[in-house]
């Protein structure tokens, strides 16, 4: 069976247990976006990530800055200056 076919199965089960009702109304909920920040590094690098839906600006930056953190090259550590929303 795909993984295709067991998705099918599986909300055909759900559909049984809570009713077909209950799951086009889960379906039809708008969900919040993730949201996204530009980080800035202490060298002047920067990158943008997301964040799970619902962080604000302010609590990215409580994150981010002034944490240290290690670059692909394994042996840099760079500190998070900024966050700004992208």
């Amino acid at each position: 069976m795909t993984s295709h076919e067991q998705m099918i199965e599986d909300c055909c089960e759900a559909e049984e247990k809570v009713g077909l009702d209950e799951l086009e109304a889960f379906a039809s909920k708008q969900r919040a976006p993730l949201t996204a920040y530009h980080v800035t590094m202490s060298d002047g690098s920067s990158y943008n990530t997301s964040m799970a839906a619902g962080i604000t600006l302010a609590e990215a930056r409580a994150y981010f800055i002034g944490q240290w953190f290690e670059q692909a090259d394994e042996k840099t550590m760079l500190q998070a200056v900024a966050v700004d929303p992208v």
